[in-house]
């Protein structure tokens, strides 16, 4: 089951797909986003590509490829450009519209296709009826991050801006979150914009509109999805009755360093950065799209995703971070790549900060890849670091674990409950060059989480773990351990 898809990051280990807004069209769902480059210079470096699923089975993804050829846009006429966050639709006339922005630009550029995944090509500028650009005209507001729906009466609303200062590109210093409606041909306004939120006028003050716009609607209701200074980490959601005026802040969706929302201390659980992605409802069950920040940069991000409850008022819970994904709960008995941890950190890790991913040192573990394989693993795994994976359910007849690891660390990796703060194993591992196995005994006892019983008074025949168990991997040594991927097996 390594690298299983659906998991997190729930496409390859090596695909680097952030800023997801995923959307069904037909019976899949289609996942669009920015494209980062490993060991890449900046944020969104290679050219957009499509990842989709069948409704039935959100862990089958496959590979749509490249929907997006750079060059064809006039403002990129020599393809070099980087290509930011964008978001899709399907227009009145049955075709697909792709919203998006690019470097050094402050308007909003459109492509069109005949299916979903198909090749796009560039259509225009949004532009009002005159034919001027949005975003170039005098006191515009910078475009960025736009977002796009099509409702149910036929009308189409795009979303756009951000509360980042861009010296030349917005004169009227506006910024935030606007919003205006389209005509059928998908690029010209039929409105002028209007402010939607701010970090001033219209503020969410609990955690004020930063960037990343993403529009959904459900039940009748409109949801507005996006990211809040300071806290960037965090998904933050307002609900309307209306798509373009009086939306009240609800809530954090998902903090990609797993705060919680009125959390007192705010201790991040993981290295974290930048925040961006959507709600989408998939056969009644609702999930959330975010990106993870890996290779000690905020420009390596990765798609993940998190099943997430709607109450019954029609807010929602926080969501947690998990290594299952959409996949959930994971069974024991099988290989999994370390690359799904959902918590990653040193010892002694530093409090919440702004742009934690930038403070990087010798003691900060990471997760990287080998170029040219397959494998993604966690590098630079040093004394007291721990990471920490959720959730599996045991049958009780594991008896045996094993680590595939390498590097010059001597010492052993201690395996603990995480939920019954209790351990259950030790492995000794000594340096090596070449990925290598260590195995050890699982010895611990926890409690039968599946049935609410008391901690078992003797081991169970073959293993001692029973029900389902949250993984706290911790390394006590010298040295450091790279961690490519572990299995519970009966040996």
């Amino acid at each position: 089951m390594k690298n299983q898809l659906g998991m997190n990051p729930y496409l390859p280990g090596t695909e680097y797909v952030p800023d997801g807004e995923p959307h069904i069209f037909g019976d899949r769902l289609y996942v669009y986003g920015s494209h980062d480059r490993f060991n890449g210079s900046g944020y969104c470096q290679e050219p957009y590509v499509c990842w989709s699923a069948p409704t039935d089975d959100l862990t089958d993804w496959r590979y749509e490829g490249v929907i997006l050829e750079k060059g064809q846009d006039p403002l990129d006429p020599d393809g070099d450009k980087n290509y930011y966050a964008p978001d899709a639709v399907q227009g009145p006339d049955g075709r697909y519209y792709l919203y998006y922005s690019i470097e050094e630009s402050s308007v909003i550029s459109v492509a069109v296709c005949d299916t979903p995944a198909g090749a796009y090509h560039f259509l225009g500028h949004v532009s009002d009826k005159e034919g001027r650009m949005l975003g170039m005209r005098e006191n515009d507001p910078s475009q960025f991050d736009p977002a796009v729906l099509a409702d149910d009466d036929g009308k189409v609303y795009l979303y756009s801006g951000n509360c980042l200062p861009v010296p030349g590109l917005d004169p009227g210093n506006r910024k935030g979150s606007f919003v205006c409606e389209l005509e059928p041909d998908m690029v010209t306004m039929k409105t002028e914009q209007k402010l939607l939120t701010s970090g001033g006028e219209n503020c969410f003050a609990e955690n004020p509109f930063f960037e990343a716009s993403s529009i959904r609607k459900f039940n009748g209701k409109y949801y507005f999805i996006y990211s809040p200074l300071p806290n960037v980490h965090n998904l933050c959601y307002a609900v309307s009755d209306y798509p373009d005026r009086d939306f009240r802040y609800q809530g954090v969706l998902v903090s990609n360093a797993d705060i919680f929302d009125g959390q007192e201390e705010t201790y991040a659980l993981t290295y974290w950065g930048n925040n961006h992605g959507s709600l989408v409802e998939v056969n009644g069950e609702y999930y959330v799209f975010y990106h993870r920040h890996t290779n000690k940069s905020g420009w390596n991000r990765q798609g993940c995703a998190e099943k997430i409850r709607m109450n019954t008022d029609g807010t929602f819970r926080q969501a947690e971070l998990t290594s299952g994904g959409l996949r959930g709960v994971l069974p024991a008995k099988a290989t999994y790549s370390c690359n799904a941890a959902c918590h990653l950190r040193k010892k002694n890790m530093a409090p919440y900060a702004p742009f934690q991913f930038t403070a990087f040192d010798e003691n900060d573990p990471y997760l990287t890849q080998e170029e040219g394989t397959v494998n993604q693993y966690i590098a630079n795994f040093r004394d007291g670091s721990r990471t920490d994976y959720r959730y599996f359910s045991f049958d009780g007849t594991e008896n045996t674990v094993r680590f595939t690891c390498r590097g010059d660390g001597k010492g052993e990796l201690v395996l603990c409950d995480l939920k019954e703060n209790r351990e259950f194993a030790r492995i000794e591992v000594t340096p090596t060059e070449k990925w290598s196995e260590f195995s050890g005994e699982i010895t611990g006892m926890t409690r039968d989480k599946i049935t609410g019983g008391t901690p078992n008074e003797a081991p169970g025949a073959g293993g001692q773990l029973k029900g389902i168990v949250s993984l706290g991997v911790t390394y006590r040594g010298t040295g450091a351990v790279d961690l490519l991927d572990f299995t519970f097996e009966m040996a």
